[in-house]
């Protein structure tokens, strides 16, 4: 009887866990979802301030064709480009 409640015991602390742990998850999937959203926004419109702040100094971004840009790169490139756009018009 004493084994059959502990095992009882142990399978719902587990599964309690498991829900938290799946909340989390969750949260944490949304929360990335949104700000790769922002990242999105800010570089189509060619937001360098927002950019700059939402990214991190230390991050190397890999490019399609397999290069790697810095930040100071990329918000180099942004701005080159925006200002092309902008001379176009």
């Amino acid at each position: 009887m004493k084994l059959n409640i502990i095992l009882i015991t142990l399978v719902t602390s587990l599964a309690a866990s498991v829900h938290a742990q799946s909340e989390a998850d969750a949260a944490a999937q949304s929360k990335i979802v949104a700000l790769e959203q922002l990242w999105n926004q800010a570089y189509k419109s060619g937001d360098t301030k927002a950019l700059d702040s939402n990214i991190d100094d230390a991050i190397v971004l890999v490019n399609d064709d397999g290069s790697v840009q810095t930040k100071a790169e990329l918000l180099a490139s942004v701005k080159s480009s925006m200002s092309q756009a902008n001379a176009q018009q």
